[in-house]
Formats: structure tokens, C-alpha cells, sequence
């Protein structure tokens, strides 16, 4: 039986609103690991699914946008910029001469609304280009082809959001994280926050911020509060109307897209009403003013389209007094969830000893496998260091690793660069054939190391539950080391 540690307040949120959408999520491929709901100051659901819980700090991906546009804001209010201001020229000693007109007319507010003019993202090629060969990922912004006026054409663009992050490091000499670190992250009283760097001194400001779930609610509390936290005026309302307000048309809103009722500063129009941050596969800070509700959530998520639709069903039905479920249905279903892996029986003595990697597969060199006391121990090793990682059979192993390069990420970088990797490790039998399970804390994603003898040899199939993030699978072979 769980002890999951929660609060939930049953006259802010019915039981059956609650039920239906803890029922609901893993039947529409969500995978919940966190949510905070408010009724404007009162808390009505704080919930950290083991082995998840409210501290960790999670990659949120494109959420992280909502934050750099709340950046550009503070320097807005304190007149250190004007939102017509032409992007470019904050970088005229690093740009060629024979700039697009295109190109030398794109405004701040373009940035922000995602109206540079280009017809496709240029940021994997503007951070891959800079990490494999040092190239300047400002000018591979300017110089992609923009065959778009800025202003007229909305395509949604993490390469902006870059630029953006630039801009504020060109103006305060700092950081975007080191510029908000007093000024936001300080007052808010979110300690730690994590963002990638791609040039020295300039976050990725479109992607790679990692929060917990608890800092997450404290920004959606200082949105709901209209730029105030704690009494203190942190950005102003003015900038926050504009920013969550609908400056872009992005698609039809007769669809019923998510994603095509408008765009304002790095916040998206929400289809069922309000708006919204949000992040590929899950994270989310979505405002119902209408409702009276606020709510943020860490998830995986298959199709963030039918989150977003759980989650709004969550909040509309929040004062629902229809007797579908009751307290005690919630309480059981928590008490018997688990996302421990369930395995059959089996010997892994077959499995056991050290392993040369076949080149194919150069992050690592051996594997070496080992029975431990209640589990499996895997060592991993490259030409640098190795590293233990402890599987336990039902249950949660804890692992904190430096193998930065083995997780998953929507843009495969390298270095990875976080100080640790947090891992929550389970292992399975099934037969001869072991699957090592690996939940990481510090994104979204889970990967499988699926292990089967295959005669003197080992075959190893690496899965990720985002497929795409590892091409679908990536098959290893290894060798014992004495043959």
C-alpha cells in the first residue's frame, strides 16, 4: 500500500472530478508524475506520484519560453528596451553586412510572438551547428532563409526565444538565469533552477529550464496575481496582460487546436478558455480567470492535446457535486497505484560478467552486470570513468549519475551538462531476458535497457516511452571481455 504525500482540499474539488481524472489519464497516454490546483489563494490539489515528487527539478521543456518572456518584461518596465526595438541591431558587431532586409527587420515583438519570418525552427541547427563546430548561433538565425516579412507569418520558433535570452545577456551583461536569480527566481523562493547555456553567458531561453513542480506553482501564482508575489511587484500588470493576450493568429480557431487560437509573449490562447504555458510531452502552467483556477502539472504525455482536454475537464468539473466517485474511491486508487514494473521469474546468471561494447555504440566501452542484494547493478563505462546504477526488483532504486549523455532530450547536445542525473531504477525478469527501467527525475522520459543472451554474446535494445527521441530504439551488441 502507498503513503503517497498529498493534499487535497474535497469542497475546492469534488471527488469525482478528481477520480475521473486520475482514471483518465493513464487511458489517454498520460503519464501523470505531478499537479498543483489553486482556487485563487487556496490550494485545492497538491499530488507528486511516487516515485515522482515536488522537488526535483524537471526539463520543461518549451514552458520555459513563459519565463524568458517574463525577462524580456522586467527590462520592458524599466525602459531598457522598446518591444519595436529591430533585433538585429543588439548584434551589429556580429552579424555580416549583407543582412535580409527580412532579416534586419525583425522586431522584439516578433521574437515574442513568433513572427520572425522564417518557414521552419532554426534552433536544432543553430545549437548543433555551435556545439559540433563552434559556429555563432546568432548569425545562423540571421542568415537562415526568412522569405516571411516579420510581423506576418506565425511559425512557432525556439530559435527566437534564443535570440531573446541573447538580448537580455547583451543589455544587463548577465546571464539570463543570473539576471533573473535576484530579481525572480530570489523573490519567488525557487533555489536552485537549472538552465543549459549554449554560447558562454547565454541560457537556451526557448527550451532547457529545470523547475519543480512547487516553482512552477509559485510562477503560476505570480501570473493569477497579475505580476505581485508576496505583496511585492515583480513585472507588471501591463506587460503580463500583453503577454498572455492574444497578439498572433496562429491556424483556425473553429478547429479547436490548442494550438491555433492565438499566441501572445511565449504564452499560448487555450482552446477551452484562458491560457497557458506549455512544454513538448507534458509540462504545463495553464490560467482559468473564468473558472477561478490555476493549475501546473509535470506529465509525459503521447498527445498533449488530450492532457490539456483531462486537465480542463479537471477544472470544470471542479465543483461538480454529481456522486460519481466518492472520497474513499480517491483514496483507494492512490493507495494501490504503482508504476513499479511488474516482471515474471526468471535467472539472469546468463546475463552476469563484463561486456566490450561494440563500437557502433561510442557513449560507452563496457557494461558490466552483477547480481546485488535485492536487485541488479549495472556499471557502465567510457574511456573517462564508470558508473553504478542499482536496478531493484519492486521497487524504486534512487541513483544519482554523471552520465549526463545517456538522457534523453528532444536535441541531442553534447555535453548534456547537468551537475547530476537522478534516476529512479526497477529491474524485471522475465525467462533469461532482463529489462532495466530507468524513470529520470530530471525529464519526462523513461528508458529501457532490454537484455538477452544471444550465445557468447549480449543483445541490448535501448527504448525510450517518447520513441522518438531515440530514432525508436537503439540496438548495442557486446562481447564478454575474456573471448
Amino acid at each position: 500500500m502507498n503513503k503517497i504525500d498529498y493534499s487535497w482540499d474535497s469542497s475546492l474539488l469534488s471527488p469525482s472530478a478528481l477520480y475521473r481524472f486520475l482514471t483518465e489519464c493513464p487511458k489517454n497516454g498520460v503519464d501523470l508524475h505531478s499537479i498543483e490546483i489553486f482556487f485563487g489563494d487556496k490550494q485545492a490539489l497538491r499530488l507528486a506520484l511516487p516515485p515522482y515528487d515536488y522537488s526535483s527539478k524537471q526539463q520543461l521543456y518549451s514552458l520555459s519560453k513563459s519565463f524568458t518572456s517574463v525577462a524580456i518584461g522586467m527590462l520592458w518596465d524599466a525602459k531598457k528596451l522598446s518591444l519595436d526595438d529591430l533585433a538585429a541591431d543588439y548584434f551589429a558587431d556580429r552579424l555580416p553586412s549583407d543582412l535580409s532586409e527580412n532579416a534586419r527587420k525583425i522586431r522584439i515583438r516578433d521574437l515574442l510572438t513568433m513572427r520572425a519570418g522564417h518557414d521552419e525552427c532554426p534552433f536544432g541547427d543553430m545549437a548543433e551547428s555551435y556545439f559540433r563546430t563552434g559556429s555563432d548561433p546568432i548569425v545562423k538565425f540571421f542568415t537562415k532563409p526568412i522569405p516571411n516579412e516579420s510581423g506576418t507569418h506565425f511559425c512557432y520558433n525556439t530559435g527566437a526565444s534564443y535570440v531573446l535570452s541573447a538580448i537580455v545577456s547583451k543589455i544587463t551583461g548577465l546571464s539570463l538565469l543570473d539576471f533573473l536569480m535576484p530579481r525572480f527566481f530570489e523573490p519567488l523562493h525557487i533555489s536552485h533552477p537549472y538552465w543549459l547555456a549554449v554560447e558562454t553567458g547565454v541560457n537556451a531561453g526557448g527550451v532547457e529550464l529545470h523547475l519543480s513542480i512547487d516553482d512552477l506553482a509559485k510562477f503560476g501564482k505570480l501570473i493569477w496575481d497579475k505580476g505581485v508575489f508576496e505583496g511585492k511587484r515583480i513585472i507588471s500588470e501591463e506587460y503580463l496582460e500583453l503577454a498572455t493576450s492574444k497578439q498572433a493568429d496562429n491556424g483556425d480557431p473553429a478547429s479547436g487546436s490548442f494550438w491555433a487560437q492565438g499566441y501572445g509573449f511565449q504564452f499560448w490562447q487555450n482552446a477551452r478558455g484562458g491560457f497557458r504555458g506549455d512544454g513538448a510531452f507534458g509540462q504545463v502552467c495553464l490560467v482559468r480567470r473564468d473558472l477561478g483556477f490555476y493549475a501546473v502539472a509535470l506529465t509525459e504525455s503521447k498527445d498533449m492535446g488530450k492532457e490539456l482536454n483531462i486537465i480542463s475537464d479537471l477544472l470544470e468539473d471542479a465543483k461538480n457535486a454529481v456522486s460519481e466517485a466518492s472520497k474513499s474511491d480517491v483514496t483507494e486508487y492512490l493507495e494501490n497505484y504503482s508504476t513499479v514494473p511488474e516482471g515474471g521469474e526468471g535467472d539472469a546468471s546468463a546475463l552476469l560478467g563484463r561486456w566490450i561494447v561494440d563500437k557502433s555504440f561510442p557513449i560507452i566501452s563496457t557494461i558490466e552486470l552483477d547480481k546485488a542484494d535485492d536487485g541488479i547493478l549495472m556499471r557502465i563505462s567510457d574511456s573517462s570513468r564508470d558508473e553504478d546504477i542499482r536496478f531493484a526488483f519492486g521497487k524504486w532504486e534512487r541513483n544519482d549519475i554523471l552520465f549526463g549523455n545517456l538522457t534523453p532530450d528532444l536535441f541531442k547536445r553534447s555535453p548534456y551538462c547537468l551537475d547530476d542525473v537522478r534516476l529512479m531504477c526497477a529491474a524485471t525478469l522475465d525467462g533469461d531476458a532482463l529489462t532495466l527501467t530507468m524513470r529520470y527525475l530530471n525529464t519526462p522520459h523513461i528508458v529501457f535497457w532490454r537484455i538477452m543472451p544471444d550465445g557468447d554474446n549480449l543483445r541490448i535494445r535501448l527504448e525510450c516511452s517518447e520513441e522518438g527521441l531515440f530514432n525508436g530504439g537503439i540496438n548495442i551488441d557486446a562481447k564478454r571481455e575474456n573471448l
